[in-house]
């Protein structure tokens, strides 16, 4: 089995576990990582983080994923420009879940809301690796798919 949480995706130049919407969450905080101005937070546990005021707070682009026992995960993103958009990891192991359809948007369309997202925030994301990863399946695990190396979206 894998986690249950989320993970937090902003660039900000303070530790993530001082921000308020993290804070708010609850969970239990267990890895983090930071690349040039990005930071990456996991959370055990806890509500879902908001990315609406974790965006308000870092002034930045966001993206929270909620993993739902290491299978499948809802992702949404914010920026200020692209707004907000949602995707959901391993869609065929949601639908199963009984994810809510509204949900499960269609790859394509969160495709390419993810990759201009990344382009607002100054990456340089491979479209066809950002449209592979959102009908992929989790193997074993969805998180799997939010942290491979290097990700999708950078």
């Amino acid at each position: 089995m894998g986690s249950a949480g989320s993970f937090v995706v902003p660039r900000s130049d303070r530790p993530l576990v001082e921000a308020g919407a993290v804070a708010a969450a609850g969970g239990e905080p267990c890895w983090s990582a930071r690349d040039g101005g990005w930071r990456i937070l996991q959370i055990l546990g806890g509500d879902d983080v908001d990315g609406r005021r974790l965006g308000a707070e870092t002034g930045a682009p966001t993206l929270v994923a909620s993993v739902v026992d290491g299978d499948f995960a809802v992702v949404e993103g914010r920026s200020p420009s692209a707004g907000r958009w949602s995707a959901v990891l391993s869609p065929e192991t949601a639908g199963e879940y009984g994810c809510p359809d509204h949900l499960l948007v269609d790859p394509e369309v969160s495709a390419a809301h993810a990759v201009r997202w990344a382009e607002e925030a100054g990456l340089r994301p491979d479209p066809s690796a950002v449209a592979a990863a959102s009908t992929a399946e989790g193997d074993p695990f969805a998180e799997d798919l939010l942290i491979s190396s290097p990700p999708p979206w950078a």
